[in-house]
């Protein structure tokens, strides 16, 4: 059994250590290409991803278009906008309609859309209203109180035959006493909320609540 020189033991350990670090380089060459093709093919689904859901949009028929009103070229945001507006409720139109009843002079509404039979019930009211001719009457005398009054809409939310419709109404008491307050142009801001029931396209029952509170603070009435 012959023994190994010094010298050539040592450059054999030199040979071994530069092989495992040449392998190590390689390996850990390798992994950055690895995570770089994968970081690539990642944003390439991504990209393919949005890109058909852009091209299936863009691709709606001549003919769906035309009836929607928008244009050949129209962007996608156009598109999506336009199949929101195509759904409709018409309890919701009614709705949208029937509120615009606080706004002054529009007595044409309660023509429109009430029901002959139509029932108005709200706190303030010493009982229910009963009636077409009973909630004319009333609009009328509230015209008089605020000849401005303007109604702002601030959600409205619909099913089959219900909805609920959360408003704000603004006018200046400029005739007449409410809550023992003579007027005086006291410009009012007035927070509520209605509960419409409809049937065949007109308001059977209109019962909500207001902050009669809040309006009595702005008169002066407490």
């Amino acid at each position: 059994m012959g023994l190994q020189s010094p010298g050539r033991h040592s450059q054999e350990e030199n040979d071994h250590s530069t092989q495992e670090a040449e392998a190590h380089g390689k390996t850990s060459s390798g992994e950055r290409r690895t995570a770089c093709t994968v970081g690539r093919i990642r944003k390439m689904r991504a990209e393919s991803t949005a890109q058909r859901f852009d091209r299936s949009l863009r691709t709606q028929s001549k003919s769906e278009r035309a009836g929607s009103g928008v244009g050949h070229d129209a962007p996608v945001s156009c598109l999506i906008n336009t199949c929101f507006a195509m759904s409709t409720n018409p309890s919701r139109d009614v709705a949208q309609r029937f509120v615009q009843v606080w706004n002054a002079g529009r007595l044409d509404v309660i023509d429109d859309v009430a029901a002959s039979e139509i029932i108005v019930d709200y706190p303030h009211f010493p009982e229910p209203l009963r009636g077409e001719e009973a909630f004319r009457k009333v609009m009328e005398k509230t015209y008089r109180f605020f000849p401005d009054l303007e109604i702002e809409v601030q959600d409205l939310v619909a099913g089959e035959e219900k909805a609920a419709v959360r408003w704000t109404y603004r006018g200046t008491h400029t005739t007449g006493e409410m809550f023992g307050v003579e007027a005086d142009g006291t410009v009012v801001e007035v927070s509520g909320l209605s509960m419409y029931e409809i049937e065949r396209g007109r308001v059977v029952s209109d019962r909500g609540v207001v902050d009669n509170l809040g309006l009595m603070d702005q008169l002066g009435a407490r």
